[in-house]
């Protein structure tokens, strides 16, 4: 088993040929999350080769900002808390929509800052870091 569930609705990552670049930051009240485009000329945090790794950064990240914080639920179009039980849905739903070779952005919210958790999916022709899987 690679992760919290190994079933994906699709396989779509692989016929891309799709990797992630990830990337945290953090802002203030009242300021965007950062473009792509800024972000591909920074250096990601790492390049991440399938969507049971994406899913698994962004729960490790989201875990480590998320006590008793509100997680902005883009669907919705609201800020809402977010509870222990929560989480593990939360990483499914990412590893479902890694799988299909999508770009995944989350922010959590607590005191006037966010916290920015990007994974950002890449084809080798989009990547200049030359990302490779070990």
């Amino acid at each position: 088993m690679k992760g919290h569930d190994d079933t994906l609705p699709s396989d779509e990552w692989q016929y891309t040929v799709v990797h992630w670049h990830v990337y945290d930051e953090y802002r203030g009240n009242g300021c965007g999350p950062s473009d792509p485009a800024y972000r591909a000329r920074r250096r990601p945090r790492a390049a991440l080769f399938d969507p049971w790794a994406v899913a698994g950064w962004l729960d490790k990240g989201i875990r480590l900002h998320v006590r008793h914080r509100d997680l902005y639920a883009k669907v919705d179009g609201v800020w809402m808390p977010i509870s222990a039980a929560d989480l593990g849905e939360v990483r499914r739903l990412h590893m479902l929509t890694a799988s299909c070779g999508e770009s995944i952005h989350t922010d959590v919210y607590f005191n006037g800052l966010h916290h920015d958790l990007f994974a950002d999916a890449m084809t080798a022709k989009q990547c200049t870091r030359d990302c490779r899987q070990s």
